[in-house]
């Protein structure tokens, strides 16, 4: 996923990063060219996220379908793409750039929080619309696995399955 995150970003990004990387170095450089490419999209993204924001309302009634919560946890479709945005920001991974694909039915993304600070991001879930969970990351892209409510994190996620006929990609949700 990184190596598809890195290609993406470098083909609509001018950088000196090199086109094809050691494969060893490609989280390096997926990290390096994330920090830049949010702030080299942050004046585009302006123009188009307009535009965007216009489908991602209509959009946003059909996704919020997939809200679930128990008594730990929540996970919800963000109100507007702006959101997708903060998120990026904040959790220091690439949510922001899967905007476009999110207001054009590309993708699904929704955020996973603690029931007692909703504010606060915690992961980030994307859900294909074979309704499939491909990721579930936090901070820097950390799994789930790498949390110490990771056996609740996954109780939750199994719930939110079970409730909304998802899958996951692997036992631990692409944790």
């Amino acid at each position: 996923r990184a190596c598809a995150d890195y290609f993406r970003m470098h083909n609509r990004f001018p950088t000196k990063l090199p086109k094809y990387p050691d494969p060893a170095l490609i989280r390096t450089l997926h990290d390096t060219i994330m920090a830049d490419y949010n702030k080299f999209l942050s004046k585009e993204r302006k123009i188009q996220e307009q535009e965007l924001a216009k489908n991602y309302i209509e959009l946003k009634k059909d996704l919020e379908k997939l809200n679930f919560e128990n008594s730990n946890f929540t996970v919800f479709a963000p109100n507007d793409v702006q959101e997708l945005n903060t998120e990026g920001m904040v959790l220091h991974h690439c949510v922001g750039s899967y905007i476009r694909r999110v207001c054009t039915k590309g993708t699904r993304i929704y955020f996973l929080r603690k029931k007692n600070d909703v504010n606060s991001p915690y992961f980030t879930v994307e859900v294909d619309y074979s309704n499939t969970i491909r990721q579930c990351h936090t901070y820097c892209n950390k799994t789930i696995n790498k949390v110490e409510e990771y056996n609740d994190l996954l109780s939750f996620l199994q719930e939110w399955c079970s409730s909304k006929n998802l899958k996951m990609e692997s036992k631990d949700g692409i944790m």
